[in-house]
């Protein structure tokens, strides 16, 4: 079991001159593991810890600490892909998290057999596109979850408390013996008035050079530490990569032995690698998001304007406004599958090609209020398909209905005015889309205005409105409206609305959608036919009721 806080222990040991001792876990399997030391003399050892695991302490003559010390890691092989630029959970950086995450993959999975991790996970394991790193976004939220998981600024604060005033000669020695015998990168931490967390792989003793896998640059081979004369030379990086672009390399004057698991909860390193494997990692702790699109204002059944972007989504404008939208302050931008920023007009829209648009979304929301910071939360790649086609939206409903016809008065031939009940006669509304329609995912809509009708002596204006399910098997709500206004001022109006019509089996037509009998009035929720004459009589439906002679037919085409 792991403390809350950093411990220390000390051991009476004989210790012959020109010798070295440290402390080794010893684990289940016979593998060993190395502890940071807090001080070390003729007499005792005293060493750091956070859980009380069997362990024993070794020595070591001095003169056996030579050569070359070689764990088999390597940049560009075994530490991840991407830069430490730090999160929405974790803004300052997650060098601690990217350098711990690694190391358990080296020795929990690369050691035992594994591909090596650099690149693996590149793109979720998905196509590779190596200039573009935030899409690796599983890799980068485990490490800032691991990162948030060990406090790491508190952490690091008790670490310097604790192992500050450990002598450099002892933490270049634990260096040297630990991975002489355990075979195994090792935690290195550096510090100043701030701190960072790397990986030792490689030590020569010889030339006095400890070599660095840095995760503010991955990859990169040529980073080392130097040892001579009892002191390291400074170090140059920074606390995150996002810090270094902004001030510049700093230098870090203190570097400590970390070791491994000592001081880190090494099984709970493993659980986030298993929710790493579900591709749930992170998601208790990132804020939970929704992307949705609009290219111009489209009603929804929500009153927001937008609606849910899908992968693969059918999309007739030539271009798109995109949102993340949750429970934060989130946004979203758009890259180009070779990891270009893609370019938006002045609306912020950005712009489709006809066909296939692969867009790579980076999620981003702001890391607290006030922070004014804007940081990683997710990453996620979406394809819109561009229609060019005209839709064409036809909705049929055919039913009995009451009417009832209004006469107005007519004081020159003296007549009063009277109104008649007809018994539900079949009354029959359709109306499609003159204009053509929009695709927009699985809303589909159109707008008419001015559209003359066959005869010349009218025209018509109205809308239809169509949302599917995500599989396009049914219509989730529907509504239609067409008013057809005369030369003469009078009007005849149609509206229908209603919701889950199924698609239409069997049918030659693919996007006919079709109810009949009785299940027309469950779906219908309004069916209204209203003609208002220059004369001023009028007649509308009063009530409508459904038979084995009802149709409601939805046509997509």
């Amino acid at each position: 079991e792991y403390s809350e806080e950093i411990m220390t222990v000390t051991i009476p040991i004989e210790l012959p001159d020109d010798h070295f001792a440290m402390g080794f876990y010893l684990h289940e399997d016979g593998s060993l593991e190395g502890m940071p030391i807090v001080d070390l003399s003729r007499d005792s050892i005293t060493i750091a810890t956070m859980h009380f695991s069997e362990f024993f302490i070794s020595m070591i003559a001095d003169a056996l600490l030579v050569g070359e010390f070689d764990t088999g890691f390597r940049p560009k092989q075994d530490d991840w892909q991407f830069e430490n630029d730090g999160s929405y959970i974790e803004p300052g950086g997650h060098c601690a998290g990217q350098a711990l995450s690694a190391m358990w993959y080296y020795c929990e999975r690369t050691l035992r057999g594994a591909p090596s991790l650099y690149g693996r996970y590149d793109n979720n394991g998905g196509p590779k596109t190596p200039k573009l790193w935030q899409d690796d976004s599983r890799g980068y939220r485990l490490a800032s979850v691991v990162q948030h998981d060990i406090d790491f600024d508190n952490w690091l604060r008790q670490l310097n408390i604790v192992l500050g005033e450990t002598s450099e000669a002892i933490n270049w020695r634990a260096f040297l013996y630990a991975m002489l015998v355990t075979g195994e990168p090792q935690y290195v931490g550096i510090y100043n008035d701030s701190g960072h967390a790397m990986i030792v792989y490689k030590a020569n003793a010889d030339t006095g050079t400890l070599y660095i896998a840095d995760p503010n640059f991955p990859g990169d081979a040529s980073r080392t530490i130097r040892y001579a004369n009892g002191k390291f030379s400074p170090y140059v990086s920074g606390d995150s990569t996002s810090a270094i672009e902004e001030d510049g390399e700093e230098e870090y004057t203190e570097i400590c032995y970390f070791a491994k698991s000592a001081i880190v909860d090494w099984p709970r390193i493993a659980a986030r690698w298993a929710e790493f494997d579900a591709g749930t990692i992170g998601d208790d702790l990132f804020p939970s998001y929704e992307l949705v699109c609009s290219g111009e204002p489209v009603p929804d059944h929500a009153g927001t304007g937008l609606i849910p972007l899908v992968d693969g989504m059918p999309y007739s404008k030539d271009r798109m406004s995109i949102f993340a939208r949750g429970g934060e302050a989130l946004l979203a931008i758009c890259y180009s599958p070779t990891g270009q920023l893609l370019a938006l007009d002045g609306n912020h829209n950005l712009l489709l090609q006809p066909g296939e648009n692969r867009i790579g979304l980076e999620i981003r929301g702001l890391a607290g209020p006030g922070s004014g910071s804007v940081e990683y939360v997710d990453f996620r790649w979406l394809t819109i398909d561009r229609v060019t086609e005209e839709v064409q939206l036809t909705v049929e409903v055919q039913v009995h209905a009451d009417i009832r016809r209004v006469n107005v008065p007519d004081p020159s031939a003296g007549f009063e005015g009277q109104t008649l009940e007809h018994d539900t006669p079949f009354e029959k509304v359709k109306i499609l889309s003159y204009e053509g329609g929009d695709t927009l995912g699985q809303t589909y809509r159109a707008t008419w205005k001015d559209v003359p009708n066959e005869e010349g002596d009218a025209a018509h204006a109205g809308y239809i409105y169509l949302t599917l399910t995500e599989d396009g098997s049914e219509i989730l709500s529907f509504e239609a409206s067409d008013t057809l206004l005369y030369e003469d001022g009078s009007l005849r109006e149609a509206r229908v609305q209603g919701r889950g019509v199924p698609r239409a089996e069997d049918a030659a037509d693919p996007g006919q959608f079709l109810l009949t009998g009785e299940d027309v009035c469950e779906a219908l929720g309004a069916f209204d036919q209203d003609w208002f004459f220059a004369d001023g009589n009028s007649r509308e439906v009063t009530r409508f009721q459904c038979d084995e002679y009802s149709v409601l037919r939805i046509t997509i085409r």
